[in-house]
């Protein structure tokens, strides 16, 4: 009969030799780009959070494209054929303020990027207290290099069951020479993470129906808009995000183009003046910051057309196309000197907007 000393070795064994073949499958194929970049197909997670670690820490890049899903929809080789500069795209869905601090601060002690485009919801200031403790969107152990956090990552139930699975079943297929659906191939392709264009209509009548949806969820009457709380956050995020910054890098903060409906609904609702408060803030702070520049898309006559967007903030490849031009050729640059005809132009759209659409606005 076998000792219990010898059993519990036996079984500490086993359990070694278990894990020491999972790091190895798992560091082989390395679904989360943790450990190397290369050209083995992999179907790119939609935990881009997740996916961004190793992207950061290993994809060859020169700038940071960072933010929400204003920015997901962004071709990266219009950055590379017109910008000049090779991106990483780290952007997702439901982005927050900290989530943005973590990102950069990632970005800054990989050490490669020289220029950060990083787009700025700004209800997302008022979300949260930059100083609350972080969410949990950002998991540390595949951002920090602690190697002994790696053992989460290679025991991690998704690696397992969804990605190696799945991986190995892609290049299966494809060694086979057997095709695939071109939507499956898009998500194979790391510069088209998380991107979602293809998966929407966008037409006026969509707008209209999720606008009058009781349970909408982008309807900023759903919000207790605090301006004390924006500038606050802004104050804290600016600090933060110019002190970690390094000699010779450029920072391109953007706004995005949210629709006419969006900003008509915050007139409506009185939180209009405390948004526009809010980022006039933010531009006097940033008033005469070297190789900083701010793109202000919010007041383009284009969100006054619902066909282009799929709700009230999220808009098409059209409108991302411009947004992308603005970022090139400066001529959407906010200053100090240019707001306040900035924001009257935008609220020159926005009764336009109300005038045009009066037989069904509220």
């Amino acid at each position: 009969m076998i000792s219990a000393k010898k059993w519990l070795l036996s079984f500490i064994s086993i359990i070694l030799v278990l894990f020491v073949v999972c790091g190895s499958v798992v560091y082989w194929l390395d679904p989360l780009i943790q450990y190397r970049y290369d050209n083995r197909m992999r179907f790119f997670t939609t935990d881009a959070f997740s996916l961004m670690a190793g992207i950061i820490k290993n994809r060859d890049y020169d700038s940071a494209v960072i933010g929400s899903s204003m920015t997901q929809n962004f071709e990266m080789d219009w950055f590379r054929q017109e910008m000049g500069v090779n991106p990483a795209k780290l952007t997702t869905g439901n982005m927050q303020l900290n989530d943005i601090i973590q990102l950069y601060d990632a970005v800054q002690i990989a050490g490669k990027a020289k220029k950060f485009f990083i787009n700025l919801d700004l209800g997302g200031f008022n979300a949260i207290d930059i100083n609350e403790p972080i969410n949990n969107n950002i998991k540390a152990y595949l951002y920090n290099s602690n190697k002994p956090d790696d053992f989460k990552y290679i025991l991690r139930y998704d690696v397992w069951f969804r990605l190696i699975p799945l991986n190995l079943a892609l290049n299966a297929l494809n060694d086979m020479g057997i095709s695939m659906p071109e939507k499956i191939y898009k998500k194979t392709d790391i510069d088209d993470m998380s991107y979602w264009a293809d998966d929407f209509v966008f037409s006026k009548d969509v707008v209209i129906g999720i606008y009058k949806d009781k349970d909408n969820p982008y309807n900023p009457k759903k919000q207790e808009i605090t301006e004390a709380r924006m500038k606050h956050n802004i104050d804290e995020f600016l600090v933060h995000i110019l002190r970690a910054r390094k000699e010779g890098q450029s920072i391109v903060f953007m706004f995005p183009p949210y629709s006419a409906l969006y900003w008509y609904d915050t007139q409506q609702n009185g939180t209009f003046k405390n948004f526009m408060d809010a980022k006039e803030f933010f531009i006097d702070k940033l008033d005469g910051v070297k190789d900083v520049r701010i793109v202000d898309m919010q007041d383009i006559p284009e969100i006054t057309d619902l066909d282009h967007y799929k709700d009230i903030t999220h808009y098409d490849t059209y409108i991302q196309g411009i947004y992308a031009e603005s970022i090139k050729d400066g001529r959407l640059d906010v200053t100090q000197e240019t707001f306040p005809q900035r924001k009257a132009r935008l609220e020159n759209l926005i009764k336009r907007f109300a005038e045009d659409n009066s037989d069904w606005l509220d």
